[in-house]
This record gives C-alpha cells, sequence and structure tokens, in this order.
C-alpha cells in the first residue's frame, strides 16, 4: 500500500526530537535551546540519557514563539504574550505607542501651518510690488 493511499488521520507522536522539531519549524536545534534559557514558557523534557523531547503542545509554542519573532515582537513581549492563557493572541500594541505618532503627526502639521502663515505674512506680493511702484512714479514727477 503506496503512502498516498492512507487517508486516516495523521499520527500525533508524543514527542519529537530536536532535530524533527528543527525540521519542521524551520528553526535549527541551537536555536532552539537558547529559546528555552529566553522564554521560560518553552521547557521540553529530557529523556535518560539527556536528549530533548519536545510534546506537540511544545511545537505549538516554538510555532507561536517563531510566528511573532517573525512579526518583529521583542522577548518581553513575547513572554507577555505567552503568560497569558490564550498563546495565540498578539499582544495589544501600546496605546501611547500609537499617540505618541498621531500626537508628533498632528504637531508637525501645525507647525507646517504656522510656517505657511509666516511665509504668507513675509512674502510680498505682485500687487505690493505695483504700490511701491505707483509710489515711486509719484514721488519723481
Amino acid at each position: 500500500m503506496k503512502k498516498s493511499e492512507l487517508n486516516g488521520p495523521p499520527i500525533r507522536r508524543l514527542y519529537y526530537s530536536s532535530r524533527e522539531l528543527s525540521r519542521l519549524t524551520g528553526r535549527d536545534s541551537q536555536e532552539l535551546r537558547d529559546w528555552e534559557a529566553r522564554f521560560p514558557a518553552l521547557r521540553p523534557s529530557k529523556s535518560k540519557t539527556g536528549r530533548r523531547l519536545y510534546r506537540p503542545s511544545d511545537m505549538e509554542l516554538v510555532c507561536t514563539i517563531n510566528k511573532f519573532m517573525n512579526q518583529g515582537l521583542g522577548d518581553d513581549d513575547i513572554n507577555q504574550v505567552l503568560k497569558n492563557p490564550d498563546v495565540h493572541t498578539q499582544p495589544e500594541k501600546k496605546k501611547s505607542d500609537t499617540t505618541e505618532w498621531h500626537d508628533a503627526i498632528k504637531s508637525l502639521q501645525q507647525d507646517l501651518k504656522d510656517l505657511l502663515q509666516i511665509i504668507d505674512e513675509d512674502i510680498p506680493r505682485e500687487r505690493d510690488f505695483q504700490s511701491s511702484d505707483q509710489e515711486r512714479e509719484n514721488r519723481i514727477s
């Protein structure tokens, strides 16, 4: 029987080795070991010989961490998410970040309006030149 002929549910394994998890997630084994120190929620079991054994829940956790890292989140933000019961939600963006940008843009807009007003006041208009020319002519004649 060919593998393509098997239509049953995928076999769910109890444990994955570091190499298997690395192959499935695209992160190398050393990086996964480093993540154990950076992300306390990631604690794989170890065999009697000391080899790491990742449970399916560990694999989901690694995939979640991987997703958040690819989105550019830092370790602190990821750890904050992992402490929440639903690890698949992205942390809310800090309101201060959004309002800070909004306030900065508003401030720049106001500065530009002020500059335009100053420029409008300081730049002589063509009519101002015409009136100056007429005044000169009147003084000369």
